[in-house]
């Protein structure tokens, strides 16, 4: 007979005739784990002051373009409206899953200004 309990860091699973508990692992997305992991996780905290309510699109981006200068592709060099957001791909939001428009805002500004750095 086993039985199961939901761990902190993923499923542990004590098996009652063994008397123990298995190895507990932690579940770790692979797309969240690379070289761009850091440094898109820096660039998200950089664009909101640190608050840290931009990274929960970390893992979309990563899975998505792997590294920021894949990311600054998504930056148009022509202009479709008036309007920043205008200047980002309408398929990058839904990518992403974002809605609010100030996280929308706040993206595409940090968008533009990598584009213009990149070689």
């Amino acid at each position: 007979q086993q039985q199961q309990w939901e761990g902190e860091w993923g499923q542990e699973e004590h098996t009652a005739q063994e008397g123990g508990y298995a190895e507990e692992q932690p579940e770790q997305n692979e797309s969240a784990v690379g070289p761009g992991s850091k440094e898109v996780q820096d660039w998200l905290h950089c664009l909101d002051a640190g608050r840290g309510l931009l990274t929960q699109y970390t893992e979309p981006l990563l899975r998505e373009f792997g590294d920021l200068y894949t990311l600054a592709s998504v930056v148009s060099t022509e202009v479709s409206t008036g309007s920043i957001l205008g200047r980002i791909d309408a398929s990058f939001w839904e990518a992403l899953g974002v809605q609010a428009l100030g996280h929308k805002m706040t993206l595409a500004k940090g968008l533009v200004e990598l584009a213009k750095n990149q070689p």
